[in-house]
């Protein structure tokens, strides 16, 4: 049995909370946060993206800690998972694994690269693993893309133009603690992207700065070597409604359409342009997920889909984004 302990009861972290149940071979142990009201198990007024309120949870037989310095300090814990805002994912992740326990991280993995590079570093010198979510990858009707380009079902992939808008979090006091627009919410997508194709050869991106000078929108389009792919995608705050993801993929023999606003899964549209509903899987993303990386603690091995490394170069890809915006357009 892993088990695990989770660092902020805030949107994620009930998220979280609410997909162990269905991991065999799992289980929360621990939470920390520093409201008396969550560590209490009222999470009446925690929101987010998608899903309703828990309420009030009965937290009995689960320890609870005001400090993350207690949780990591509890021997009765295997995992840590990190659910706290971004610019403290490094000493969190950082504290756990020096306290021996092996970390799953929310993404983004950090800010800069030079964070990401001490935990990465910590994990090496202390033989624990550090795992980041990049939960667009579980995703079903993402998850549907990445199949049908691997298998070649409907011929290659020819263009894939991804869209990721939400109106600007109210919740949200310091934008920069999240990374703004592109390394909050623009990275899902930068991800998926590398998960597709590998690294890009190179980025073009133009943008719209707002008034701290972090980039709220953005437009990428992604230079793949060795494949006549066109792929974009485009992400930002700037929208006034809810939030919002989807895509459209060109195979050669069909299209797939998909648009979360419409509330309907993904449209396969086939050469003679009828249309039909996608199939998709039935499991649970942040369950995937969150399998993947109990599965990888009770293994003591690395899983390459949720892995440090990776998430620390879609981090890098991001900031290369942001770059190109900065200068115009000129690609990076």
């Amino acid at each position: 049995m892993i088990r695990v302990g989770i660092a902020g009861i805030g949107f994620m972290g009930i998220t979280h909370f609410r997909s162990y149940p269905s991991i065999a071979g799992a289980k929360v142990v621990a939470l920390a946060d520093t409201d008396p009201a969550r560590r209490s198990g009222d999470w009446s007024k925690v929101g987010g993206n998608f899903g309703a309120s828990m309420g009030k949870v009965d937290l009995s037989g689960i320890r609870s800690y005001a400090t993350l310095e207690e949780l990591v300090a509890d021997d009765g814990i295997d995992m840590v998972d990190i659910c706290l805002p971004t610019e403290t994912h490094p000493p969190a992740a950082i504290a756990a694994m020096e306290a021996g326990k092996h970390v799953m991280v929310e993404k983004p993995i950090a800010l800069t690269l030079a964070e990401a590079d001490r935990m990465l570093a910590t994990a090496e010198r202390t033989g624990r693993l550090l795992m980041v979510g990049h939960v667009l990858r579980f995703f079903p009707e993402f998850a549907l893309i990445k199949a049908a380009a691997d298998d070649g079902r409907f011929g290659p992939l020819k263009a894939l133009h991804l869209k990721r808008m939400a109106a600007f979090p109210k919740w949200m006091q310091n934008p920069e603690r999240m990374g703004g627009a592109a390394i909050d919410l623009h990275i899902h997508d930068t991800d998926f992207v590398r998960h597709l194709f590998g690294e890009p050869a190179a980025v073009s991106a133009v943008g719209v700065v707002g008034k701290n000078g972090l980039v709220d929108y953005l437009v990428t389009s992604y230079r793949i070597a060795g494949r006549d792919t066109v792929v974009t995608a485009q992400s930002g705050w700037i929208t006034h409604r809810g939030f919002e993801h989807g895509y459209d993929a060109y195979f050669e023999r069909a299209t797939i359409a998909f648009d979360s606003a419409s509330g309907k899964p993904p449209m396969l549209i086939g050469p003679d342009q009828t249309e039909g509903e996608a199939e998709l899987s039935k499991q649970d993303a942040f369950v995937t997920e969150l399998t993947r990386a109990t599965a990888a603690v009770e293994r003591g091995q690395a899983d390459p889909w949720i892995a440090g490394a990776s998430a620390r170069a879609s981090l890098a890809l991001v900031l290369r984004e942001t770059e190109s915006v900065a200068r115009d357009g000129a690609p990076v």
